[in-house]
Order: structure tokens, then C-alpha cells, then sequence
């Protein structure tokens, strides 16, 4: 897992040279003025690395479902509101809840708040969710928020 700011990424020297790059690449794009959707980058295949622009409301953390994924890395970075975020290391601790979906690289989980470390989020923050870090977000940080991500 790792941590940082979008546009800031002083501490950038000691990640992979494929997360800098894409931190790199996110970093000149307006990601704020971008529609809701799904957005290649342009120096990868798209089946294997993309992003998103979402936009909700936060929720309580009961009411989130935590994932895992085997393969791929999720990074995560609020572009306005804040949110919480939940992580763990997947040690076998959690209850699987349905399949394991290979198309998505996902496994649900049943939520277990004491299993989970809380992460506050706001505009700028990144988290990296490398594989086999139980992840959840959208979680409310005192108060609904709208938030885009």
C-alpha cells in the first residue's frame, strides 16, 4: 500500500517507475473537469490499467462492503469532499461474501469494522491498494459529504 498526494510526490523516488509514471500522467490531466466515467491511460492497455471519475455521497462504514483483489492494484484519490477509507491485510481474517469475479480482479468481503484500520481522505490524498490490501471507501468522515474521486 502506499500514500501520497496526486500533485505532490516528493517521496515519488521510491515507488515502482510504473506508479510514478501514472502519477506522473494523472498529475497534468484536469481530472476535476472530466465527466463520470471510465478513462484510458494513454500509455497502457487499456484492459489492464484504467481510470475512473466517480462521484456519490459518502455512507456510514456498515454499510460498505471491503474488497480484495489478486492481480491488479486500485489507486484511489479524492479530487473534492472527504471520505473515510478501511484497509487490513488480507490474512484469511475476513468472511468472503459471493465469488471471487476474475473478469473485475474482486472479492467481496463481509464487513468487520474491529478487523479494519480507518484512513482519512481529502482533496489530493492517494491511496495505492496493492493487491491483497482489504480496501473500502465512500465511508463517511463525521458527516455525509459529497465527494469525487
Amino acid at each position: 500500500m502506499l500514500v501520497g498526494k496526486i500533485n505532490a510526490c516528493v517521496e515519488s523516488g521510491y515507488y515502482p517507475q510504473i506508479v510514478k509514471k501514472i502519477l506522473d500522467y494523472l498529475a497534468t490531466v484536469n481530472l476535476c473537469a472530466l465527466a463520470d466515467g471510465k478513462y484510458p491511460v494513454p500509455f497502457l492497455d487499456e484492459t489492464k490499467a484504467w481510470f475512473m471519475i466517480l462521484s456519490y455521497h459518502t455512507e456510514p462504514l456498515e454499510q460498505q462492503k471491503p474488497e480484495v483483489h489478486r492481480h491488479y492494484s486500485d489507486l484511489q484519490s479524492v479530487l473534492s469532499g472527504r471520505e473515510k477509507m478501511a484497509w487490513a491485510m488480507d490474512d484469511q481474517q475476513f468472511t468472503v461474501d459471493g465469488d471471487y469475479l476474475p473478469a473485475r480482479d474482486i472479492q467481496d468481503y463481509r464487513m468487520e469494522p474491529e478487523k479494519l484500520n480507518l484512513l482519512s481522505a481529502g482533496p489530493g490524498d492517494f491511496y495505492l491498494f496493492t493487491p491483497s490490501v482489504v480496501h473500502a471507501a465512500n465511508i463517511t468522515d463525521g458527516q455525509i459529504s459529497a465527494v469525487k474521486k
